[in-house]
């Protein structure tokens, strides 16, 4: 039997819902909750799944250990942020790592997988794999899962109300089809849209060709530089391009093979070959790149575990912990979800 799964990149929940909050001290905290707690329910909502699973980030990342400039950019941004801005962000993580995490994982029977030196997109592309036949459905803003879509995976962006797909991005109010582009291998949605959408993909291969173009570019917001740099998605007179490269992909024939074996020089004099910078990427990136049994048996483990008694009393008792008065009035609606496990 066909099962449906939600499910939920927690720090990706957790970002969207901190950066959205205005307010400070326990106002803010309440506010952080309300806003994670209602992006899941109205997932609930819209998809009806047979099950949540939660996956958040493991405290190392094998990728850090391969790749050691892996998101170093990120920590000059985090030392620009003011100190109240330090304060507030710093109370709110608190509050989702020691507050709401442990509480879906010991009080409801959302399987929460969490490993040492995984992601979360490490885990939800392993938990796809072991469920290859169920639907399943990213609650996520991040782009980097466009490639894990097929005919029963789909992206669930909450804070636009949009459900991507491999055939459409709709909104997922009125299921109307969105015109979108491929902006360096992620996904854009301009906001002047036709009247109507007569193109619904940019190509048949779209998914897996965003995929190939995100490893050539890389990808700046987690300090992956681009495998050739300054290269056309079209092809010059002089240079082959990235779409004729892909093209030939299968074939690995006369453009494949000028576009990889191509060199060039960065600014410290050091040479670099197309095909070697760009498997390097693509093990970063590609995320059926990472082959482990073990975390394969320790998500079916995880997934196995007993079922906890009383989720339901235990969720209205954390409402009421935190004055989320509006989620506890309406909690008969969707405290089935934190109640029935995998």
């Amino acid at each position: 039997m066909t099962r449906k799964f939600l499910l939920i990149d927690t720090y990706n929940l957790f970002f969207r819902s901190m950066h959205t909050v205005n307010e400070t001290g326990d106002m803010a905290k309440g506010m952080c909750l309300h806003l994670m707690f209602s992006m899941i329910n109205e997932a609930c909502k819209k998809f009806e799944p047979d099950c949540l699973i939660a996956c958040r980030d493991g405290n190392k990342s094998w990728r850090k250990e391969y790749y050691p400039m892996y998101k170093a950019n990120r920590l000059e941004k985090l030392q620009e942020r003011t100190p109240s801005e330090i304060e507030k962000q710093e109370a709110l993580k608190d509050l989702f790592e020691n507050e709401f995490l442990p509480f879906i994982d010991n009080k409801t029977n959302i399987p929460l997988l969490s490993e040492y030196m995984a992601e979360a997109d490490d885990l939800i592309a392993h938990f796809i794999k072991l469920h290859p036949n169920d639907v399943c459905i990213i609650l996520s803003t991040d782009n980097d899962f466009v490639q894990l879509l097929n005919d029963n995976v789909f992206i669930y962006n909450s804070m636009e109300d949009r459900l991507i797909t491999n055939k459409a991005i709709l909104d997922a109010k009125s299921n109307k089809p969105l015109q979108f582009v491929l902006k360096e291998g992620k996904v854009s949605v301009p906001k002047d849209q036709p009247k109507e959408v007569t193109e619904l993909v940019p190509s048949d291969d779209w998914v897996e060709y965003a995929l190939f173009m995100k490893c050539v570019r890389g990808d700046k917001s987690d300090n992956i530089f681009s495998a050739y740099p300054g290269v056309r998605e079209k092809s010059t007179k002089n240079k082959v391009g990235i779409r004729d490269a892909f093209l030939d992909r299968n074939t690995k024939g006369f453009n494949w093979t000028t576009f990889m074996n191509s060199s060039w020089q960065d600014p410290f004099g050091n040479k670099h070959i197309v095909k070697e910078d760009y498997e390097k990427n693509k093990h970063i990136i590609d995320l059926n790149e990472y082959e482990n049994k073990e975390l394969d048996d320790y998500i079916m483990n995880k997934l196995n575990e007993p079922k906890k008694n009383m989720a339901g009393i235990t969720l209205e008792m954390f409402f009421s912990k935190w004055n989320l008065e509006m989620l506890k009035r309406n909690i008969g609606t969707f405290s089935k979800y934190y109640q029935q496990g995998y």
